[in-house]
């Protein structure tokens, strides 16, 4: 008996001497793919096929030796059908996780191409057997049909999770936002999505919903998120000033992107009593985003508050300040003081008298620019000068095309002379190179002070003509032939300015 079932077993390993080859080699493949963490479950489940297979051979040859030929067929096309499946199961697992590992984390595009799989390779061993395949393809229809109806919604949603599989617009990891719900994506499974909150809440969503309803994915397409974080500053205080220190407090501040695109700090709104600055980062970790906006704004009270910068209460606060005459006279000298000794270290207003002075402080005006603010333009009309009260600016000339910085102005100077004498336009630009406030004195002012007095007009000419010297690099000596082209210069310049101001030839 013994010695029979052993021909038979010999005899069987031959006839299946390729399906036993491939039981080995997927063997060594699943021993091979246990040793790491990814394809555990995959190989567990393929190695059961292949037992199972190899486990039919003593099977069948032992109903044989029985002379139950009937019951071995029962048992000949199930192991079949578990070599076929555990060969389908460990090529899903080489193809997904080993070859194509851009595709590991599409679990539900593994699993539908498995299941095609083994239904196809179930039909072929169906047909082989003589199985009639058309009565099965028709009952399988209505039975289609049927459980389709049935589980409309169900298939809905797993329809939903290939196709969000397919296009790629989630990932496993990746931060989204649905409706009111912002987490991680933990799972893409059959019939719905798992989201892990920054509460470490898991939130379930059905695909079918994710299918149909707007997803905002915050890891794509760079792989950061900005952050916004706004502030609310009094008014008095300079924008590029508060915007400087705020820039300068998220240096070096945990999970802020520092650079490319580096933090910045917009104004954002400007209220009845303060501005709002929107202060916008990238956050590198988004579940740190409570903690790093916590952090930020503390760096910004601490810089704030070393600078003098005021951060208002949620509160509206009214002064009361008795207006009368001798207040308003007290504040309208100081600034009338404060505007006539600026003006009186300007050059060109020497030859002016103190009246003449206080009439030009009393009729300025007064303009702020931020940093970087064009002034002036260089070919632009004007008829206006500017003394520098508080700031610099910088001055710079196109030629060719080309920009040149050729004088960097400061408090107590001026710029814009000849325009205000001639009515020329700008012979250059003039840009703020810090927050910058000027007084203003334009066309109609000046010609109050200098009327038709001409000995003005010849002194004020006399100090620009110097100063255009000056600025074109004139040598200390001066020859006659230079004093004569000086003289020259300066009575064209006269009468320039009397034609500008018109003021006649014979006037005095």
């Amino acid at each position: 008996m013994g010695s029979r079932f052993s021909e038979l077993l010999a005899e069987l390993l031959r006839d299946h001497q390729r399906g036993v080859a491939a039981a080995f080699a997927c063997i060594t493949v699943a021993l091979v793919a246990r040793m790491g963490s990814r394809g555990r479950v995959q190989a567990r489940f393929s190695l059961v096929y292949i037992a199972l297979y190899l486990a039919s051979l003593p099977l069948q040859a032992l109903l044989i030796s029985q002379h139950l030929e009937g019951e071995r067929d029962l048992v000949t096309l199930p192991a079949e059908v578990c070599l076929s499946f555990g060969i389908i199961g460990l090529s899903s697992m080489v193809l997904f996780d080993v070859l194509g590992r851009s595709f590991r984390k599409l679990r539900i595009l593994r699993d539908v191409t498995s299941i095609i799989a083994a239904i196809v390779v179930l039909f072929v061993l169906l047909h082989q057997t003589g199985v009639n395949l058309s009565s099965i393809v028709a009952t399988s229809a209505v039975l289609t049909g049927v459980i389709g109806f049935a589980l409309q919604e169900t298939l809905g949603n797993v329809i939903g999770g290939i196709a969000l599989q397919l296009e790629t617009t989630l990932s496993i990891g990746d931060w989204i936002t649905v409706g009111e719900v912002t987490g991680q994506v933990a799972e893409i499974r059959w019939r719905s999505t798992a989201i892990v909150t920054r509460n470490d809440d898991l939130i379930i969503i059905p695909n079918g919903q994710l299918a149909k309803g707007q997803i905002t994915n915050l890891s794509r397409p760079v792989g950061w998120h900005r952050q916004w974080v706004y502030i609310n500053i009094h008014n008095r205080h300079p924008p590029n000033e508060v915007q400087r220190v705020v820039i300068e407090a998220l240096k070096g501040v945990p999970n802020v992107k520092p650079d490319h695109p580096a933090p910045d700090c917009i104004l954002f709104r400007a209220e009845q009593d303060h501005h709002q600055y929107a202060v916008r980062y990238r956050l590198t970790d988004l579940r740190q985003d409570d903690t790093t906006d916590s952090e930020v704004r503390k760096r910004i009270w601490y810089a704030l508050r070393r600078n003098g910068i005021e951060i208002p209460y949620p509160s509206r606060n009214i002064f009361v300040t008795e207006l009368n005459k001798e207040r308003e006279e007290a504040k309208w000298h100081k600034e009338h003081v404060r505007r006539l000794q600026a003006l009186q270290r300007v050059g060109i207003f020497g030859p002016l008298a103190e009246e003449h002075l206080e009439h030009l402080a009393d009729g300025c005006q007064v303009e702020v620019f931020g940093a970087g603010e064009t002034i002036l333009r260089q070919g632009a009309p004007g008829d206006s000068l500017f003394v520098i009260r508080r700031g610099s600016v910088a001055v710079r000339v196109t030629i060719d095309q080309t920009e040149h910085e050729v004088a960097l102005l400061t408090e107590g100077q001026l710029f814009g002379e000849m325009s205000l004498m001639t009515g020329e336009a700008r012979a250059a630009t003039v840009v703020a190179k810090t927050d910058a406030e000027c007084y203003v004195i334009d066309r109609a002012l000046f010609q109050e002070v200098i009327g038709r007095r001409t000995t003005l007009v010849n002194d004020i000419s006399e100090i620009l003509t110097s100063r255009q010297q000056e600025l074109i690099g004139e040598v200390a000596h001066i020859d006659a032939e230079v004093a004569k082209a000086r003289e020259a210069q300066k009575k064209d310049l006269i009468g320039r300015i009397k034609s500008f101001f018109s003021m006649g030839a014979g006037s005095g």
